[in-house]
């Protein structure tokens, strides 16, 4: 079973992934923008990596995000969403 902490840090990843899908980038070109390490991305991305404030900031500003928080609320409404169904 997973953890809360599992499905945040999958939330978070599959957040960033698709911001970065609706501007048409790849994590090269991501990674480049917000001088993030490429291999850190896909970690992020996959759930396997905790993401750090200041990396939440950089890609939020390397996907031109009014604010970074814009990852962190898609990544609650899913896991708070999934936390309802368990009914907790």
């Amino acid at each position: 079973m997973d953890t809360e902490t599992e499905q945040l840090r999958r939330a978070v990843g599959k957040a960033i992934r698709a911001r970065r899908l609706m501007k048409d980038l790849t994590i090269k070109s991501l990674s480049r923008i917000a001088k993030v390490d490429e291999g850190y991305i896909s970690e992020l991305e996959l759930g396997k990596s905790n993401i750090t404030l200041n990396t939440l900031f950089k890609l939020a500003a390397g996907l031109d995000l009014d604010k970074p928080d814009e990852l962190l609320n898609d990544a609650k409404r899913e896991v708070y969403s999934l936390m309802k169904e368990k009914g907790r």
